[in-house]
């Protein structure tokens, strides 16, 4: 019972640490990126050990599904998106597209959102 009030403590202070470490360390620095990461699989494991003690309800399996998914999604979030799949991601849109009726207008705007959704909803991305 203690890991889980310590996983809940922690993943309610996630985005006060991830916002202390990105400010002493910088916005393109990995400790924030790691941090959080490592918040959410610590979370995980306590979750899964103590799920072999005990049953959970559809609620709470429903959370764990969404916080499982969301450390799935860290590959989708700065730095590792801008360094490792960002580049790889407009070749194959700019490339792949024109071949593709109507791919040229899908490219642009492929494009254009990805910019604004990495502005806009990753910023938010620790919580």
């Amino acid at each position: 019972m203690i890991f889980i009030i310590q996983s809940r403590t922690l993943f309610i202070l996630k985005p006060l640490i991830y916002l202390a470490t990105r400010f002493l360390k910088g916005e393109e620095s990995w400790v924030p990126w790691t941090t959080a990461l490592s918040i959410n699989l610590i979370n995980l494991i306590i979750i899964k050990k103590e799920e072999s003690d005990q049953g959970y309800t559809i609620d709470q399996e429903d959370e764990i599904r969404k916080r499982s998914l969301n450390v799935f999604l860290y590959i989708l979030r700065p730095p590792f998106f801008k360094k490792f799949i960002e580049k790889k991601f407009n070749y194959c849109v700019i490339n792949v597209c024109p071949y593709v009726p109507l791919g040229t207008k899908i490219a642009k705007v492929i494009i254009k959102r990805s910019k604004h959704a990495e502005k806009s909803y990753f910023y938010l991305w620790s919580s």
